[in-house]
């Protein structure tokens, strides 16, 4: 190889590691910025799943019969009538982990809700869309 070649691979693996150094940093940056904007709205870090928790995530969340869930990213808050559990779930029973952010646990006894689920509307054509 001659200088020029060696150069241009270089260059290459340079912006290659570049683009990779900025998404790692963007990824980390967005992290930390949803765990302020949490505890602005008076939620806090549980450090383990409450067992009341996982058997309602476990009853709300039956997808198929090898379902294990995984929580991450668990915070509450928690006020006289209710407690809102905000979390990150993750179906590691399968052959893929399908990831599920954001998901928002309700939990009162003065309410008597239905099992229902909240889809967002996808800009795309479509079924769910419009």
């Amino acid at each position: 190889m001659d200088r020029n070649s060696l150069l241009i691979v270089l260059a290459v693996i340079a912006v290659f590691v570049l683009i990779l150094l900025l998404a790692i940093r963007g990824e980390s940056r967005a992290r930390a910025l949803k765990r302020r904007r949490k505890a602005e709205l008076g939620f806090q870090d549980l450090s383990h799943v409450p067992a009341s928790v996982l058997e309602r995530i476990n009853w709300l969340y039956s997808r198929h019969p090898n379902q294990q869930i995984e929580i991450r990213s668990l915070t509450t808050l928690e006020r006289d009538e209710y407690a809102l559990f905000l979390m990150d779930l993750f179906d590691t029973g399968g052959e893929a982990s399908t990831p599920q952010e954001d998901v928002l646990l309700v939990v009162s006894s003065k309410l008597s809700l239905p099992r229902f689920t909240v889809i967002l509307r996808i800009a795309r054509d479509g079924i769910l869309a419009k």
